[in-house]
């Protein structure tokens, strides 16, 4: 059955405490042959260090940092929201291959350098376009 728009929420906070990317949320394998924009937004909790995010699907990937640095106030946290983005074409037709089944995935990993991060309010948004087209600016 194709999909029409699939939402994956994770609304629990999510500490991120490994140095390499930890995987937050998978969407399961999307239709082939089909075009998709996929979103995933959130919020975001930073003490002293920084996390990076990541959407990916089928080797393309939107992929942002945040860094908080500890002022005056050592233990102010610093607070803010994202929304990445990704546009894909789906293969068509993976075959008896499940590795080729193509689903969205979203990341974080902490700073090597320390800090604390947590990630709240996540949604994983997958919206099924007519076309894609990639014109460049």
């Amino acid at each position: 059955m194709p999909l029409d728009v699939l939402v994956l929420d994770r609304s629990a906070p999510f500490v991120v405490l490994q140095t390499d990317f930890e995987k937050v949320a998978q969407t399961p394998p999307l239709d082939p042959g089909r075009s998709y924009l996929v979103l995933a937004k959130g919020n975001v909790n930073v003490l002293a260090g920084g996390i990076t995010l990541r959407l990916e699907i089928h080797g393309l990937a939107d992929e942002t940092t945040f860094t908080h640095t500890a002022g005056a106030h050592p233990f102010e946290v610093g607070h803010t929201s994202f929304t990445l983005a990704v546009a894909v074409t789906v293969p068509p037709d993976p075959g008896p291959d499940p590795d080729l089944f193509v689903p969205a995935m979203f990341f974080a990993r902490r700073s090597s350098s320390g800090g604390l991060g947590e990630i709240n309010s996540v949604k994983v948004i997958v919206l099924p376009l007519d076309s894609l087209s990639i014109i460049a600016a």
